[in-house]
């Protein structure tokens, strides 16, 4: 299987029908493909994004649709759930290729007759949302271009030099837009190219309504659409060619659909006033798209009353016996640029296709990348969307180019679909819908660190994670691995505090394949993760125990800190979760760690023997959310009610494997209170004889008043965690 949004629909299936975990059905789905790097970072990133995202998007369904996400056909809500995901959060796909992917995604997956629909709200979606930075119209593309900047004008345009609506922009001819004084439409269609008199202008005050896209998709009661033949405005939307003109026709397929009877297509909000358009007895046509030269003895007329039945698609425009709208499914020409409409030539009509799509040229959020014609569009004050592709229709010389060259992967935060929908004004809930996060768990965090930081903590956990390696001081040094690293031209960086610390800042393809993986120079391991073994501190010769080992991050770190001499004991009741511990320990050579399979709460052979013991307990993973896509889904504040209990049972057990003056480090990847320091301050109630010793190493996270180490990420730029190291008197 080759069609990359296909397998993230498969994956996206199984967890939303069958529960299935997100990463073990991304693995399976993965499994069974033959896909490139890129194509499998762009599965990647839809079926963990649309996870995370999933209040979200189901939010905006409910909002556009008559029916709730929870009451469409489950594979139509995953669906949607992928389109919606690329239109709302990856700012390199083009809406256009979003939209007509997810459209095929439906056709191919049994929905045909839900095709319509799909495309509709995609649609009417697109139409609602204003452009957000580095959104600015268009292919989603970086605005600050160094080689083509932006530019805006409000007086003395350059000539227009041909192209549909921002084609290649060289520097000696931006494409500009005037805000004040534009010059008067000079007719036919967009202009003719090379004309110095006819200079193509864009205007963002007072825009006109809204000239073209879905049919009956969006509820705009307000600005109904009206078009004159006196004075006309400067064109905001397509290039309408009238009907019966055998050298323009626009054409799009749907496979025969039925005629539209009125309602509402597939759970679409209609209004109670469709737009209609009627075609009895037009004029001869006189040149000029929509509105161009009109003389008074052959207007352009358009009226309202007994429009004829609605014969396909969602795009609109005049729908004549002779020309119907047409929406096709086989062989598009590959993508040219422009996010919204396609190219026009009498040999590539525009369609909507998602078959054979072009192939992903970016990182997980990319789309198009032509670094020779990047797309320059301003920003300030954009006009509303006014209808499909902006060019000349037969032209091949003026084709819409825009493409996302040099465009930085979306980062995080939600994007700006929502301003264009009605939040609640409960703050908890709006942050909750904005950000993709349970009620409870907002609260949890707004009650400890306030609005602002909460907000931002909820940003950095909907970014991708990064990823950090350990190396191996046995084995290698930091330098070597970063010589390595940069004769593969990727980027790394060292972490303040953490000797054996160093990031990843540029995509690597396969952990497997990286220099250094097979020879145990590294591992992979959290920043924050390895500050719970540096807490801990082995030294060689000791006999650690580590009380919850798997998959044995800290357990072969303990080793390394060490000089692999001593023992460490390497507990976890699980014994396939025990084996990544042996696979790990063999891969970098140690011979220090030893492995136990049973219940740390259950070992007697243990008691008094350890100089240092770790609890790395099992906990909610609330710290570690950009890591489990589905773990925000899956917890309640019953069930983190259980762990706590689990955990304070663990740690009464495994203190009594400490000799006297021993020294336990009790610590989660949560920060939920009730994980951490309520588990803490219960056992020294009970323990009067264990206390907080405070870090005495140099740490990059600074100690509470009470000794312990908590970690926000989006404070300190890693994985959440917590600890706190105990010593009996």
């Amino acid at each position: 299987m080759q069609n990359p949004r296909q397998i993230a629909f498969l994956a996206l299936r199984e967890v939303h029908r069958r529960g299935a975990f997100a990463d073990a059905a991304l693995d399976r789905t993965l499994g069974n493909s033959q896909l490139n790097d890129l194509d499998r970072r762009l599965v990647t990133e839809l079926v963990y994004g649309s996870v995370r995202r999933m209040r979200s998007i189901d939010f905006i369904i409910d909002k556009l649709a008559t029916k709730k996400s929870s009451q469409q056909p489950p594979d139509i809500r995953t669906i949607l759930h992928l389109g919606l995901y690329q239109l709302q959060y990856l700012n390199n796909i083009p809406p256009s290729a979003a939209v007509n992917t997810t459209v095929q995604l439906a056709k191919e997956n049994g929905f045909s007759g839900l095709s319509s629909f799909v495309n509709g709200l995609l649609r009417q979606y697109i139409r609602l949302t204003p452009p957000t930075p580095p959104y600015q119209g268009g292919a989603k593309s970086d605005p600050n271009s160094p080689q083509q900047p932006e530019t805006e004008t409000t007086s003395n345009p350059p000539p227009y030099q041909g192209g549909a609506r921002g084609g290649l922009n060289s520097p000696q001819q931006p494409e500009t837009e005037t805000t004040s004084n534009p010059p008067p439409y000079q007719g036919e269609a967009k202009s003719i190219p090379n004309s110095p008199q006819q200079p193509e202008t864009e205007t963002t005050s007072n825009p006109p309504p809204y000239q073209g896209g879905a049919r009956g998709g969006l509820n705009f009661p307000q600005q109904p659409e009206t078009e004159t033949t006196s004075n006309p405005p400067p064109y905001q939307g397509e290039a309408k060619s009238i009907p019966n003109s055998p050298q323009q026709p626009e054409t799009e397929t749907t496979s025969n659909p039925p005629p539209y009877q009125g309602g509402a297509r597939g759970g679409l909000n209609f209004p109670q006033q469709p737009e209609t358009e009627t075609t009895s007895n037009p004029p001869p046509y006189q040149g000029g798209a929509r509105g161009g030269l009109n003389s008074p003895q052959q207007p352009e007329t358009e009226t309202t009353s007994n429009p004829p039945p609605y014969q396909g698609g969602a795009r609109g425009g005049l729908n004549s016996p002779q020309q119907p709208e047409t929406e096709t499914t086989s062989n598009p020409p590959p993508y040219q640029g422009g996010a919204r409409g396609g190219l026009d030539s009498p040999q590539q009509p525009e369609t909507e296709t998602t078959s054979n799509p072009p192939p992903y040229q970016g990182e997980a959020r990319g789309g198009l990348d032509s670094p020779q014609q990047p797309e320059t569009e301003t920003t300030s004050n954009p006009p509303p969307y006014q209808g499909e592709a902006k060019s000349v229709p037969n032209s091949s010389q003026q084709a819409e180019t825009q493409t996302t060259s040099n465009s930085p992967p979306y980062q995080g935060g939600a994007g700006g679909g929502f301003h264009a929908l009605t939040l609640p004004e409960n703050q908890i809930e709006r942050l909750g819908i904005l950000h993709s996060f349970p009620d409870w768990i907002v609260k949890l965090w707004i009650e400890q660190i306030g609005e602002t930081e909460t907000e931002q903590l909820c940003e950095w956990f909907n970014k991708s994670p990064k990823i950090d390696l350990r190396i191996n001081p046995l084995k290698s040094s930091i330098a070597q691995i970063e010589a390595a690293f940069k004769a593969c031209n990727i980027s790394t960086s060292r972490i303040p505090n953490l000797p054996q610390a160093l990031r990843l800042n540029s995509s690597t393809g396969a952990i497997q394949n990286l220099p250094g993986y097979r020879e145990g120079w590294w591992t992979i391991q959290d920043s924050s993760a390895q500050l719970v073994t540096h807490l801990l501190d082995p030294q060689p010769g000791e006999i650690i125990i580590d009380a919850c080992a798997a998959p044995g991050g800290k357990t072969t770190h303990s080793a390394e800190l060490m000089k692999d001499t001593g023992t460490i004991y390497a507990c976890d009741k699980t014994a396939s979760r025990l084996k990544k511990i042996k696979e790990n320990a063999d891969r970098l050579q140690m011979k220090s760690i030893k492995i136990h399979t049973g219940d740390s709460r259950q070992f007697p052979e243990f008691i008094n023997i350890a100089d240092r013991v770790l609890l790395d307990a099992p906990c909610s993973g609330l710290g570690t959310l950009h890591r489990r896509a589905d773990a925000r889904w899956r917890h309640t504040p019953e069930n983190i009610q259980q762990q706590s209990q689990l955990q304070s049972e663990l740690l009464a057990n495994v203190a009594k494997f400490v000799k006297s003056g021993g020294v336990l480090v009790y610590a989660t990847c949560t920060i939920h209170p009730l994980e951490n320091e309520q588990v803490v301050r219960s056992f020294l109630d009970n323990n009067p004889h264990w206390q907080i010793e405070p870090p005495t190493i140099d740490l990059p996270v600074k100690p509470s008043p009470e000794g312990w180490v908590k970690v926000w990420p989006h404070k300190y730029q890693m994985d959440g965690f917590f600890m706190v190291k105990l010593k009996q008197n």
